[in-house]
């Protein structure tokens, strides 16, 4: 069955190992759960392929944060996803995006809240690609 995630001629593929959390989106949004990315795929059938303790049913949607390995302008970065999966893997599964990836500034632990609080301020993919 060909998904269309390492689809080589419609896609970009980038070996990035970052930290993530993930959750399933419905039937409820429940508590992000920690995995790790392995394989990174852009364009039409961009998707992702995640290492996790815990496998997702395929077909599930879900919604994924993923702290980028890079900073903008000394700001750390979250890539947020959201996507299905389309298949699972031996230590892992795979999702396929439902739209392009977001990136946004990480949230920051202040030492006064038990909360995340996030920078409000977004970074697009553009200006991402003018500082390399």
């Amino acid at each position: 069955m060909n998904d269309g995630l390492m689809d080589h001629a419609r896609s970009n593929r980038y070996n990035i190992t970052a930290r993530l959390q993930w959750r399933q989106l419905r039937p409820a949004s429940l508590p992000f759960m920690d995995g790790l990315s392995i394989d990174i795929s852009s364009g039409s059938n961009g998707g992702i392929q995640i290492e996790s303790a815990i496998q997702p049913v395929v077909g599930t949607k879900i919604e994924i944060r993923l702290d980028w390995p890079e900073c903008f302008k000394g700001v750390p970065l979250r890539l947020w996803i959201k996507g299905k999966v389309v298949r699972l893997t031996g230590r892992g599964f795979a999702v396929r995006f439902d739209k392009q990836p977001e990136f946004k500034t990480a949230m920051i632990r202040t030492k006064n809240e038990n909360e995340d609080s996030e920078i409000p301020d977004r970074v697009s993919d553009r200006a991402l690609s003018t500082t390399a």
